[in-house]
């Protein structure tokens, strides 16, 4: 939690039984959005469309890596996340597109 939302709100959340406000949430970045109840289903379609575009090998990586920073004290490594990235189809297949000038299709691999 106080890596989430900071020690003074997590203070206040536990000693005083006080809820954060969305607002409160979106200013720590815990939130991406906050949109009124009509609009939710339209926002969440547009963050999974968004999230569904994004390379996945990368997006694996990236997982991984930061699991891993938040279990160590110190950096830790990720020379295979970066030879998985580099080294896949996918990583290919966006170079290409981008000197192409064409969306990406993504595979995983």
């Amino acid at each position: 939690l106080v890596a989430a939302f900071g020690r003074t709100r997590v203070q206040r959340m536990l000693i005083a039984a006080e809820l954060l406000t969305a607002g409160e949430a979106l200013a720590c970045g815990y939130l991406t959005q906050v949109v009124a109840p009509p609009l939710l289903d339209a926002a969440v379609d547009g963050y999974c469309r968004q999230l569904a575009g994004l390379a996945p090998v990368t997006q694996a990586a990236t997982k991984e890596a930061l699991r891993r920073l938040l279990r160590l004290d110190d950096l830790p490594d990720d020379d295979d996340l970066i030879r998985h990235c580099y080294g896949s189809e996918d990583f290919r297949e966006g170079v290409d597109s981008f000197v192409g000038k064409r969306s990406p299709v993504w595979r995983g691999r």
